[in-house]
């Protein structure tokens, strides 16, 4: 079930009962997320059209030219669209979203795709290239600690303008579409008005809460929608087929988090904090039992997300995620009482 679940379904369906999330074993990656080095990529299309009328959100044709795993370049038929909230109004190219074509994508690095989001910088300055590479690095951290994560790849992006012959290139990434992930995970994708912490899959959702701690993210909500959008703020919710409970939370959009550091990021003012750089456990009591099972897997971790840091980040995003993350991994080995038990969310 995809869209406009009534309430009313969500407490028949969470009155039946469930047992947990499924559990995928480990299945191949598609080819677009079997490495970790950048694609090279060239987009063109009708750029200056796009960005005039991205708050209507158009659809326009474009041509996408890809490098092979033999050197020579693949072309495909694409319709790109803009979507994002914040970064739609204020960024110079906003996010987008690229729909392929399955026809045309079997046999290249696109195989099984059909629809990908598209981070980009949000300004073409040295310090938003570090936030898009810290952004990357905070989807790498939460893959580490689950299955239940979005996959990513880097990109290096070349916008042709096929308007006026502008050409700009930039670093990006490209993000796994949810039914994917969902697929992956023997799960659906599902939309709802509202979601108690009860509903959810308690392990999955300590990994969640106790990730954006790890990252110093406070911009979500597992519970409740964004105005004007369905449940919930930067989260997408994945259930067990036919089922409406032990749901898994899977998170996304991290500019605003600590690791982050963006200069327009500020927390919310109802929660107390100076900075976005300041943690704070937004976790629910209801998965306390789960939190030191969690923490160890966060510490099991900590080696596979240096290399990350190591081979995938430039040395300038390397030092700010380095110094996050030690204070990070600090509370977590020391400190867990006091800062997670004793911050938790509700009875």
């Amino acid at each position: 079930m995809r869209r406009g679940a009534r309430f009313g379904l969500i407490l028949l369906l969470s009155a039946i009962g469930a047992a947990g999330p499924a559990v995928a074993g480990p299945i191949a990656r598609p080819p677009l997320f079997a490495g970790t080095e950048p694609l090279d990529i060239t987009l063109t299309l009708p750029l200056q059209t796009l960005l005039r009328e991205r708050m209507k959100r158009p659809t326009v044709e474009a041509v996408l030219v890809v490098t092979g795993a033999d050197g020579a370049p693949v072309t495909l038929d694409v319709d790109v669209k803009t979507r994002g909230h914040d970064r739609l109004a204020n960024c110079r190219i906003p996010p987008l979203r690229i729909d392929f074509k399955r026809r045309q994508v079997e046999g290249t690095v696109f195989a099984g795709q059909n629809k990908l989001k598209l981070v980009n910088p949000c300004r073409p300055h040295s310090a938003y290239l570090r936030y898009l590479e810290l952004e990357y690095l905070a989807y790498r951290v939460f893959e580490h600690v689950t299955q239940s994560a979005f996959r990513t790849r880097r990109v290096l992006m070349r916008y042709m303008d096929s308007e006026g012959n502008e050409t700009s290139k930039t670093p990006a990434f490209l993000i796994e579409h949810v039914d994917h992930l969902a697929g992956r995970n023997g799960l659906s994708a599902v939309e709802l008005p509202a979601v108690a912490p009860i509903d959810f899959d308690p392990r999955a959702l300590t990994v969640m809460t106790v990730f954006q701690f790890v990252i110093g993210n406070t911009d979500w909500s597992a519970t409740l929608p964004a105005e004007g959008q369905a449940c919930c703020h930067n989260m997408e919710v994945l259930a067990p087929q036919g089922h409406l409970n032990g749901l898994v939370p899977v998170p996304f959009d991290f500019d605003q988090a600590g690791i982050v550091a963006a200069t327009y990021a500020a927390p919310h003012e109802d929660l107390g904090l100076r900075s976005v750089r300041q943690r704070l456990y937004r976790g629910f009591c209801l998965g306390n039992p789960y939190i030191d099972e969690v923490i160890g897997d966060f510490l099991a971790a900590r080696p596979a997300i240096e290399r990350v840091l190591s081979e995938e980040l430039s040395p300038a995003a390397r030092a700010v995620a380095s110094d996050y993350l030690d204070g990070s991994y600090k509370i977590l080995r020391s400190d867990r009482q006091r800062q997670i038990f004793g911050r938790c969310r509700g009875g």
